[in-house]
């Protein structure tokens, strides 16, 4: 089902592509999109297939980049106590500001009218 953007990631950038090798990927109408988590068989990639049809391809790509810069900064594992919504937002702010053509609907830092130059 994937194998089309994990070639163009392979190629694109080998760090994700070799990510995404060593996942353990499968469809699941229990995610409304796509998500990662640790399993016991190791740290999966989940996604909803009717999700992932209605995506461009270049949404596609960057809907793994997403995800898989959850992986590359550790979220899974720096969760801890916090609450899994508000810490998926922060997450998903950081991130999103380093990834283009992501679908709409994604959360991005300009929506928030924060000034992004304060301290």
């Amino acid at each position: 089902m994937l194998d089309d953007e994990i070639r163009v990631l392979i190629e694109r950038n080998p760090f994700f592509g070799e990510l995404l090798l060593n996942l353990n990927i499968r469809e699941s109408k229990e995610v409304p999109t796509m998500g990662v988590g640790i399993e016991k068989t190791g740290v999966c990639l989940v996604y909803n297939k009717e999700f992932w049809e209605k995506l461009k391809p270049k949404e596609k790509i960057a809907v793994l980049e997403h995800e898989l810069m959850h992986l590359v900064n550790t979220h899974l594992l720096r969760l801890e106590e916090r609450d899994m919504h508000y810490f998926n937002v922060a997450a998903d702010l950081a991130i999103n500001q380093q990834i283009k053509n992501l679908p709409d609907g994604c959360l991005d830092v300009n929506q928030f009218k924060y000034p992004l130059d304060s301290t």
